[in-house]
């Protein structure tokens, strides 16, 4: 006599198989969904976190025509500056002209990383608009490519000729950052490095002025007016809250000007009302 159906084993097995196949699918369309809802919240957290900022250009070994053309489209302007990254040129066997630039400098002030936990596919470097970049740039020719033969002559003469221009480029490059750090050379707005030095003598002045704990200024989202010259002094407008000795607190706008003494140095003169 035959048993029923339901009492063979491999009828069973077929059906568990399908139960479990039935089971992957729901599992997958509900991670697909998940996955889909969760890229779409990070695309509405982008919009608010990147409001304002533009994603700084590729400038890898681009001329410093393209990088002009790159960042005035993404509303940015480049301050070139003599680099070195021969290095670079032979681990990517490229053969680096005079005028290219480097990679992005990327521990500036100006310039911020947003990963995907943030952004999504969105990740990258970012900048406000109207941002001033430091860019390097090659100020020679190299062959990176590592095609070219020398003989242990030459081999010698190079590494000597090598050494002198470091030695010139390392001192080219210093005095370069002196004049990039120098707040007494003013213009419409400053370089990153001239930034940070405000950015201290203004802080430093503030801490003096308003010592009580809870004392802040809003240098992120509370800047009123971004520094600029203002006849011939450094000037900044930004929100603060300001506490007393007894802990009460007062919002207030802070207008600070800063007339330079020295490269890194200057007078701070804080207005709040």
């Amino acid at each position: 006599m035959k048993k029923p159906l339901l009492q063979r084993q491999w009828v069973w097995g077929i059906i568990i198989c399908i139960i479990a196949i039935g089971l992957y699918e729901v599992k997958s369309q509900f991670n697909s969904k998940a996955k889909e809802r969760e890229q779409e919240q990070l695309a509405i957290n982008a919009d608010k976190v990147l409001k304002g900022k533009v994603k700084i250009p590729d400038t890898y070994f681009k001329t410093k025509e393209e990088v002009t053309e790159l960042f005035k489209a993404a509303d940015l302007k480049p301050n070139f500056v003599v680099s070195n990254f021969d290095d670079s040129a032979s681990i990517n066997k490229h053969y680096l002209k005079e005028g290219e630039c480097d990679d992005v400098i990327t521990d500036q002030p100006s310039v911020e990383y947003y990963d995907t936990d943030k952004v999504g596919d969105k990740y990258g470097f970012y900048a406000d608009k109207g941002s001033t970049i430091i860019v390097g740039y090659s100020d020679h020719d190299f062959d990176g490519t590592g095609k070219k033969k020398t003989s242990a002559s030459d081999s010698k003469k190079n590494i000597i000729s090598t050494k002198d221009e470091q030695a010139e480029k390392s001192s080219s490059t210093s005095s370069m950052k002196e004049i990039i750090d120098d707040i007494t050379i003013l213009s419409d707005e400053p370089t990153a490095e001239q930034q940070t030095t405000l950015d201290e003598l203004a802080q430093q002045q503030f801490d003096k002025t308003y010592p009580y704990k809870g004392s802040k200024m809003h240098t992120i989202l509370g800047v009123i007016q971004p520094w600029t010259q203002n006849n011939g002094n450094w000037y900044m407008k930004v929100e603060a809250t300001i506490a007393n000795e007894a802990n009460a607190k007062r919002k207030a706008n802070v207008e600070i000007h800063i007339t330079p003494t020295g490269s890194t140095s200057g007078t701070v003169e804080l207005i709040s009302y």
